[in-house]
C-alpha cells in the first residue's frame, strides 16, 4: 500500500494514521504543504490520501498560497478513484471540492463531545450508535453533493460523510493519540474559553484515559474498511 499524507502544519500530523500504516508496512509518503519545497506525488499508484487537520481556513489562500494547489490535487484524487481519508480541515477541503458550502459555526466544539452514528445503507461505513471523540473546530460545512452523512451531533450535523465506497471525511479528530491531545491542552490553552461548546483544560485531560483509545481503535477499523 502506498500512503500519502498532507500535512498542513507542522505540530499537527496524522497521528494515529502514521502508527496504522507502519505496522501495516505501507509505504508513506509524507507531504508537508508549509514547507516550500514540498512535492506533490502523481496519483497514479497512491492507494489511500490522508489529509491532515489544521488551524487555517480553507479560504485562506492569500495567506498559504499552496491551498490552490492542494485543492487542484484533491480534486484529482477524488477522479482518480484513490480512497481518501479527510480529518476535520481536511473533511473540509473535500467537502468544498465537491460543492459544499464552508463557513464558520455558530460555536465552536473543543473537547470530547458524543456523536451518533448514522447507518444511511448497507453500502457505507457504519460507526457505533453512539460514541466519543476529540473535537477542535470553529467550522462546518453542507453536506456534499452526493454524499451520504455517517455521524452527527447537535451543534455539527455533518460530523462524518462517506462519498462512494472509498471517500470518508471526519470533522472530529480520532488520529490525535494521548500525548497529542496533552500537547494541544498545553499549548493551545487560550483556546479553552469559558464559551458553549469549548470544555477545560481538566475535562479533556480527563477524558483522554477513558476515550483517546477507543477513538484510535475506531480509527483502525475505518482504515481497514477504506483499504479493503
Amino acid at each position: 500500500m502506498h500512503a500519502v499524507i498532507l500535512e498542513h502544519i507542522e505540530y499537527e500530523g496524522s497521528g494515529y494514521c502514521e502508527q496504522w500504516l507502519q505496522l501495516h508496512t505501507a509505504e508513506i509518503s509524507r507531504v508537508q504543504l508549509y514547507n516550500e519545497h514540498y512535492i506533490l506525488p502523481g496519483l497514479a499508484h497512491v492507494d489511500l490520501l490522508i489529509i491532515c487537520g489544521g488551524p487555517m481556513s480553507i479560504h485562506d489562500e492569500h495567506e498559504h498560497p499552496w491551498l490552490s494547489a492542494e485543492k487542484a490535487y484533491i480534486r484529482q484524487a477524488i477522479d482518480s478513484g484513490c480512497a481518501i481519508l479527510g480529518l476535520c480541515l481536511g473533511a473540509q477541503l473535500i467537502a468544498s471540492q465537491c460543492g459544499a458550502e464552508i463557513r464558520r459555526n455558530h460555536q465552536a466544539e473543543i473537547g470530547w463531545f458524543e456523536l451518533t452514528g448514522l447507518s444511511p445503507d448497507a453500502d457505507t461505513y457504519r460507526f457505533p450508535d453512539t460514541f466519543t471523540v476529540m473535537e477542535w473546530h470553529y467550522d462546518t460545512f453542507d453536506l456534499p453533493a452526493g454524499a451520504k452523512r455517517l455521524a452527527s451531533s447537535p451543534s455539527y450535523e455533518n460530523q462524518a460523510f462517506q462519498i462512494g465506497r472509498r471517500i470518508i471525511g471526519l470533522q472530529f479528530h480520532p488520529e490525535m493519540t494521548s500525548a497529542e491531545i496533552q500537547y494541544f491542552i498545553r499549548d493551545f490553552s487560550w483556546e479553552l474559553k469559558a464559551e458553549p461548546g469549548i470544555q477545560s483544560a481538566d475535562v479533556i485531560e480527563r477524558g483522554i484515559t477513558a476515550y483517546a483509545g477507543a477513538a484510535n481503535k475506531l480509527l483502525a477499523d475505518l482504515l481497514v474498511y477504506l483499504s479493503e
